[in-house]
């Protein structure tokens, strides 16, 4: 073991890498998490609605965050670059004015890159698609989940993330 460790240096010498670099872990996958998550440390406000899209034919992100009572919307591609950065004025005020109930609600959430975060390791599936509503009095995240198995949507309590409901997608 202790031999190979020059021969690899060696080689990544050769090639303009430097040993730390040859064994440096591949990036994590892009995922609707991820770009979640960096939103979120990005704007410093609570997601409303996240979704995977395409955009020129290459995968991307799209996150609508409410910090302040204001609306942002983030465009994020596969390696994790904020790309688009869009502030809808009108949008803004009819969610403040229309919906305030449901923005304290998102207010008292917690994050929803931890929600689906530990949605994905329980399920080994992925989130493709999460959105937050408030009917009846009652707060909580849609989340769409993409396994082997199919298509599922399940509701998460937006403060615990606790599983409310789960449908099978049609």
């Amino acid at each position: 073991m202790y031999r190979l460790f020059p021969v690899i240096a060696a080689i990544a010498a050769s090639t303009g890498l430097s040993a730390a670099a040859a064994q440096a872990p591949a990036p994590a996958p892009m995922t609707l998490a991820r770009a979640v998550a960096i939103a979120e440390k990005a704007t410093g406000g609570q997601v409303l609605e996240a979704e995977v899209d395409t955009h020129r034919g290459k995968r991307v992100y799209e996150v609508e965050v409410v910090k302040d009572a204001r609306l942002q919307e983030l465009v994020i591609d596969d390696r994790g670059r904020i790309v688009s950065r869009s502030s809808p004025v009108v949008e803004s005020y009819w969610k403040r004015w229309f919906h305030s109930d449901r923005m304290r609600a998102l207010a008292a959430a917690r994050p929803l890159s931890a929600l689906i975060g530990r949605l994905e390791q329980q399920t080994g599936g992925e989130v493709v698609e999460a959105s937050f509503d408030f009917e009846r009095g009652q707060a909580r995240y849609e989340v769409e989940v993409a396994t082997r198995a199919g298509v599922t949507d399940v509701n998460l309590d937006p403060r615990t993330g606790e599983r409310l409901a789960m449908l099978l997608d049609d």
